[in-house]
């Protein structure tokens, strides 16, 4: 009760809903109340399909249940057209006589109607059910998906690198792909004397895949030496082409700072 309430006291909630189950009784006495209690005093009513629901009351608020509400319109509409259904049926029956057929209608009525709950609630329960060995068995197909994913994820990684030999490298270590990014850049920009002979090696830059020139610029990044190393071997348009001209430009500052360094100390010697 007191994880449902969420206004005033649930001990105060509790207590009258005891009273109105003890009013309900119609002055009839409570010979065992522990068995009372557990069977009738206690137990929530609900009045309709709302699991809030208690007598009409929702125990979370204290508001009138809307549902229980609509219940009640409908009963009444029901009430209604079985007594007109009675009246034109019967027209010179008196009033008791209506009233008893129209009681024993509306129980045959309710009787069909709990036994079409009970079928709707064992087909929700049956639904419910199904829902939950299906659930449970995707998460147990789920689960063996992931334990093989991770299974092979960690065979790929403990494959030593083909190259060199170094263990869990995943099958090429990262000093062995650069090497091999380096020596397939050789292999199609050529001899690195096409520069010496004047060739144009733009083209070569052409013919290069866009993960070729970002593996490149990415390892210029890591190691100046091989923007330098390019830049000596291919030349400057291509040098910019590839690692941008703040790169080259700061490069430029470095070789011009070193060459002003070293005239210093000639002249100086």
């Amino acid at each position: 009760m007191t994880g449902l309430v969420r206004f005033g006291d649930p001990a105060q909630v509790l207590a009258a809903r005891l009273e109105r189950r003890v009013q309900a009784q119609g002055g009839v006495p409570v010979t065992d109340p522990v068995g009372w209690l557990l069977g009738r005093g206690l137990p929530q009513r609900p009045g309709c399909g709302d699991w809030a629901c208690d007598e009409g009351v929702l125990v979370t608020n204290g508001m009138p249940c809307e549902a229980c509400g609509h219940n009640q319109q409908a009963k009444r509409a029901l009430r209604r057209s079985v007594a007109a259904a009675v009246t034109d049926e019967l027209p010179g029956a008196d009033d008791v006589v209506r009233q008893h057929v129209v009681q024993a209608r509306l129980r045959e009525f309710a009787e069909l109607q709990a036994v079409e709950d009970l079928l709707r609630r064992e087909q929700a329960d049956a639904q419910r059910e199904l829902l939950g060995v299906l659930d449970a068995r995707q998460r147990v197909a789920d689960e063996a998906e992931d334990r093989a994913f991770r299974a092979a994820e960690l065979a790929m990684q403990a494959v030593p690198c083909r190259d060199c030999g170094r263990p869990q490298a995943a099958g090429l270590c990262a000093g062995c792909r650069r090497e091999r990014n380096r020596v397939a850049f050789a292999a199609r920009a050529g001899e690195t004397v096409a520069v010496a002979r004047g060739e144009d090696t733009l083209a070569v830059l052409a013919e290069l895949t866009e993960q070729e020139i970002a593996d490149l610029r990415a390892e210029g990044e890591r190691d100046p030496a091989v923007i330098r190393q390019d830049l000596a071997s291919y030349g400057e348009p291509f040098a910019r082409r590839v690692y941008g001209d703040l790169a080259i430009d700061q490069l430029r500052r470095e070789q011009a700072g070193t060459t002003r360094m070293v005239l210093h100390s000639w002249r100086q010697a």
